[in-house]
């Protein structure tokens, strides 16, 4: 066996099995298609479920992939460990009722023996202690060893993961050597890490409905998988996935940035692999089209790049830097995935803005818990707990999500109280309902059904996550609907509520909050935020074209005393703009406005987690009419319909699709529907309106 790059494996392996009549396949987006079980793709088989239960013909009965993954269950590990990631790559053959058990292990076995020459003696496999079948094929026909073929239980051996197919498997595991330690046995060998699982072999018999209940699927299929990274370690001879080639590459870059060192020191290091880790993830999860927010993927997204962001901090990066480091993940990807070069500026741009939303909230977030951290050491009599109304105030006031200050409070050994957070939150939720109760419309029942619905991420534990939408939907016993209609924006409702500071025609506290339970206002955005992002909003967002002379007014008068007020804020947009603008029928502030609320309740996020969760609760022949008020807005709705109506990426000239892409959507009407004249002038409100109209297919 001789050394070989990542990029090079994976090429090598997919190339063996087209030899072996196989189709390859393009790595599914991590957001699945058409499947609510999983949050995100986490597995191989997973954009392949469908063909195992025969639900779909597959393109070929026989495929190979080398598919994206990301898991975070274990994600306050990452770091600590060099074993831990939450991003890797599954390469895997898929034979869909072709060929069985006898091909799958002697391919498998070719490939690691022949292929990439790895000697036969430093090679060990197991199988499930009920499956004869198998130990007799690798004896038999393979030739391996009977001493070196190991029976194993249902909970080594037996795949399934959440409901769907599953079934006995057979893993071959790598010696890697006395310098891991003694090989007395191979079950402490295992234990000591000097063999390890590089690859499962999985004999798909089994349809698991989630309730225990395994039902014979109508033909046997094969679902093999063997993370690449894992290989590469076997191929090159190291230790750990942060050791191989192109992840060292990403490593060298945040060293330099960060003016560091690897294996300095074990603090740093943690550093350095939690910011690899989750750079990789993050990058990919940004150009498979997901955006930063605060529910589902969303919130994993944004987890993910806060934590790297804090760690940046420990490592002296007081800045934004993580979008720079999306370079050199590129780089060392553009062979397998060159379409993230296309998407290059738009992944960088994402990840910064998040960065430098969570600038203000870390520092100040980690300035007023450092004061709590003081108070608790100086009582030393046991372990110090955070008490939950701090907890609460860190969150609430300051916008310090909890799973940080859980993360930066075990590493000091101090202990939390959420029991009694959860309870301050299930109060103000309570509080926040009853100030808004339904007024009219629907019954009573209804009302109530929908007064106790919250948004819960779940994503590290279970990777199961529902918008609000479909959690409306489940509260009220409605598997699908027939339509969906959703209003874009701020509500005419919201704008006559003047208190809550939407409106520029009346006074009252710069707020502008959808929800009062989020941290960031539109005070904050104003009196806080940098001259550069601050122009950008309202360049992007506004599409404001005297938005520097504004953002220059803004600052000025923010450096004399604090901006309060919404009608303080619209005299210094008006003192910004020439003469003929203040001339205009659209009012001066209108534009400013616009962005600022935009970017406080990042509508452009919640619209896309929209987007990609609520035409699953449409059946077939059900209508998702979507009314936006801002091009942007409009852009994000055009081009997700178009993604479930044509996402398919193969090459015209292909016979067949290979990148499994399946049509969900299909556009009424090809161009947005507009109001008429009339309309405008009995509602003038409606004016920017676009309508848009897609059918589930």
């Amino acid at each position: 066996m001789k050394w070989t790059g990542l990029n090079d494996l994976r090429e090598s392996y997919l190339k063996f099995f087209e030899s072996k009549g196989h189709l390859r396949m393009a790595s599914a987006p991590l957001v699945p298609q058409g499947d609510n079980s999983v949050l995100l793709i986490n597995a191989g088989m997973t954009p392949l479920k469908k063909y195992f239960q025969g639900i779909e013909e597959p393109p070929r009965h026989r495929v190979t992939t080398c598919q994206k993954c990301i898991r975070t269950p274990d994600i306050d590990n990452v770091g600590k460990t060099a074993r831990h990631g939450t991003y890797f790559e599954m390469l895997g053959n898929f034979s869909f009722g072709d060929y069985f058990k006898h091909e799958a292990t002697a391919w498998a076995w070719e490939y690691l023996t022949k292929v990439l020459e790895i000697p036969e003696d430093r090679l060990w496999v197991t199988i499930y202690e009920e499956d004869d079948e198998a130990g007799d094929i690798w004896a038999n026909e393979v030739g391996v060893p009977r001493d070196r073929i190991i029976k194993l239980g249902k909970a080594d051996n037996f795949w399934e993961h959440g409901s769907g197919p599953c079934g006995p498997c057979s893993e071959i595991h790598f010696d890697r050597g006395e310098k891991y330690g003694p090989f007395v046995s191979f079950e402490q060998a295992g234990e000591c890490d000097r063999i390890i699982e590089i690859w499962n072999l999985v004999f798909t018999q089994f349809d698991n409905d989630g309730k225990g209940n395994y039902t014979q699927l109508a033909t046997k299929n094969i679902d093999t998988g063997m993370g690449l990274e894992r290989l590469a370690c076997v191929m090159q001879d190291v230790d750990n996935l942060f050791e191989v080639d192109t992840i060292q590459n990403i490593m060298k870059k945040i060293c330099s940035v960060a003016g560091v060192n690897y294996h300095d020191d074990p603090t740093t290091d943690v550093s350095i692999r939690v910011i690899t880790d989750h750079i990789r993830s993050t990058t990919f999860m940004v150009g498979d089209g997901i955006r930063p927010s605060n529910e589902g993927r969303g919130y994993v997204l944004r987890r993910l790049l806060r934590r790297a962001a804090r760690h940046g901090r420990m490592l002296g990066v007081n800045r934004p830097f993580l979008y720079e480091i999306c370079d050199t993940v590129i780089n060392e990807n553009l062979t397998a995935y060159p379409e993230l070069d296309e998407k290059r500026e738009y992944i960088k741009k994402v990840i910064k803005t998040e960065e430098e939303s969570f600038a203000k909230t870390v520092d100040k977030g980690m300035q007023i818990l450092g004061e709590f951290i003081k108070e608790l050491s100086a009582d030393d009599t046991h372990r110090p707990i955070l008490s939950g109304e701090n907890l609460f105030k860190l969150h609430d006031t300051y916008g310090f999500p909890i799973d940080l200050t859980r993360e930066i409070l075990q590493e000091k050994n101090i202990g939390i109280d959420e029991e009694r957070f959860f309870e301050l939150m299930n109060e103000q939720k309570a509080k926040a309902r009853s100030n808004q109760a339904f007024k009219g419309g629907w019954d009573e029942a209804t009302a109530n059904a929908l007064s106790g619905l919250t948004t819960t991420f779940v994503g590290y534990k279970s990777l199961t996550a529902d918008s609000k939408t479909a959690q409306i939907l489940d509260s009220l016993n409605i598997p699908e609907v027939d339509g969906m209609l959703f209003d874009l924006g701020v509500s005419s409702p919201q704008l006559d509520e003047t208190w809550r500071g939407f409106s520029y025609m009346h006074d009252a506290p710069l707020d502008m909050r959808m929800d009062s339970e989020d941290s960031l206002s539109a005070y904050e955005v104003v009196n806080t935020w940098p001259e550069d992002r601050l122009n950008r909003i309202l360049w992007d967002y506004g599409e404001e074209r005297y938005a520097r002379r504004i953002t220059n007014a803004i600052l000025a008068a923010r450096a004399t005393k604090p901006i309060e007020s919404t009608l303080e804020l619209v005299d210094i947009i008006k003192s910004a703009m020439p003469a003929a603008a203040l001339r205009e029928k659209q009012h001066p502030a209108k534009r400013t406005f616009q962005a600022i609320r935009i970017a406080v309740n990042d509508e452009l996020g919640a619209i896309s987690t929209m987007m990609e969760t609520a035409p699953d609760k449409l059946r077939v022949g059900g209508r998702l009419c979507v009314i936006s008020f801002h091009s942007l807005e409009d852009r994000i709705v055009k081009t997700a319909i178009a993604a479930r109506e044509n996402g398919c990426t193969c090459p015209r000239e292909a016979p067949v699709c290979t990148c499994g892409f399946v049509q969900t959507l299909k556009s009424v009407k090809r161009k947005p529907i507009l109001p008429s004249e009339e309309e405008i002038k009995t509602n003038p409100r409606s004016r920017s309106a676009k309508l848009r109209v897609a059918e589930r297919v």
